[in-house]
């Protein structure tokens, strides 16, 4: 096998398809790719599906740095469960998983008070 991989390493994608599905059987490759692709949640988690435009410009103007403070850091990542949970696809992630979740996860609006920090 390793001989075969090495043997194909610098041909096109396309090229060792070809090979591959002439190896192992077009129908084989095709049920291959068909359960890779059902067992495949792409879930965006991104800034921008902040509807509070004061909240999303805030988490925008985040600096990428290693020294965040702390404040920043549990608000990014209150955050990311946020918009995870919110994500249209990550319930049925989570039951194609058999996956519940412990605690609840953070609002958007739990997150975007984090990052304001403390009222007075």
């Amino acid at each position: 096998m390793c001989d075969h991989l090495r043997a194909v390493r610098w041909r096109p994608c396309g090229a060792y398809a070809a090979e591959l599905s002439g190896s192992v059987g077009s129908t084989e490759v095709a049920a291959n790719f068909a359960a890779i692709g059902a067992n495949t949640f792409l879930i965006p988690v991104d800034f921008d599906a902040i509807a509070d435009a004061d909240c999303r410009r805030r988490f925008h103007s985040i600096s990428t740095s290693w020294t965040l403070p702390s404040r920043q850091v549990d608000a990014l990542m209150a955050v990311g469960q946020a918009l995870l949970g919110v994500a249209p696809k990550f319930e049925p992630m989570m039951k194609s998983l058999g996956v519940r979740l412990g605690t609840p996860l953070p609002t958007v609006p739990d997150a975007c008070r984090a990052l304001a920090g403390p009222t007075n």
